[in-house]
């Protein structure tokens, strides 16, 4: 239920930049569906750190978001958009436990229709914690299908989806390692 509703958010947002943009309309919006999901406008660019011989990608902030799950756990979720125009959705679940957030995760490894990179879970630190798996799944309604990183940290459990695998692990790189 939780992938049905973000798909949906998206799937909103890209129908509204097309129309207008997207700042202008989401600055007062609020969603009237429900008390718990707050949508916010984001008009910021991360800038690169680019290093000697080493090109980095830009990634602007579209939208957050944040809600609970079907079953209960706080969610906050983020679009971004690459310069070339690919979309990254990146979201983090707070789950009541590590065990929570295990479970949850492989609930969703047994639904991909390929399991692309799996493994323990690296910090920025160089130290090993939690699981994660690069994959692809299934778009709900589309015959295409999108590359999703998962992974625990903790009683979090964290997802960066986007239609190219290399923009989804450029972005991890770029922010969660």
């Amino acid at each position: 239920m939780r992938e049905r509703m973000m798909r949906i958010i998206a799937l909103s947002c890209i129908i509204a930049i097309g129309f207008a943009s997207f700042a202008a309309i989401s600055r007062g919006c609020r969603s009237s569906r429900s008390s718990n999901i707050i949508m916010k406008d984001r008009e910021t660019t991360n800038k690169p750190q680019t290093t000697l011989g080493q090109v980095t990608t830009e990634f602007k902030e579209l939208t957050s978001v944040k809600g609970t799950t079907k079953d209960g756990a706080p969610y906050s979720a983020q679009i971004f958009e690459s310069r070339d125009g690919v979309r990254v959705s990146v979201t983090r679940e707070n789950r009541d436990s590590p065990a929570r957030a295990d479970k949850e995760f492989h609930r969703r490894i047994e639904k991909a229709l390929e399991i692309i990179e799996r493994g323990a879970r690296v910090d920025q630190k160089g130290q090993t914690g939690g699981q994660r798996v690069v994959a692809r799944f299934a778009k709900t309604g589309s015959s295409e299908s999108e590359a999703v990183i998962l992974w625990t940290d903790g009683p979090q459990l964290y997802s960066i989806a986007s239609s190219s695998v290399t923009v989804a692990l450029e972005f991890e790189k770029k922010f969660y390692r």
